[in-house]
């Protein structure tokens, strides 16, 4: 039987931008990652707006915003996503005392 891929797709999280608000990053795929050795704007693909809309008409037009908004968007499409707490955990598991 195949591995459920579903375990492992690309997940989706809305984020706060300055100067932009808030818009729903997608992590990249494999596919985005093969697509970036020609196309330098890829990452726009994985940015939507919170109704479901395009960033931006077309990804092109992201070489005119100013850098340190890509920068945010980019650290966004890229960073780290938190982990999920296990179900029924509710954080950190607290040492043990030995009293």
């Amino acid at each position: 039987m195949p591995f459920d891929l579903s375990k492992i797709a690309a997940r989706s999280r809305t984020v706060t931008i300055d100067g932009v608000g808030d818009v729903v990053v997608r992590e990249p795929t494999l596919g985005d990652y093969q697509r970036s050795r020609t196309d330098q704007f890829w990452w726009g693909d994985n940015i939507t707006m919170p109704d479901g809309s395009r960033f931006v008409d077309r990804n092109d037009q992201l070489a005119s915003i100013r850098g340190d908004i890509a920068a945010a968007l980019l650290e966004a499409v890229n960073g780290p996503r938190p982990t999920e707490p296990p179900s029924g955990g509710c954080g950190e598991s607290q040492a043990r005392s030995n009293g």
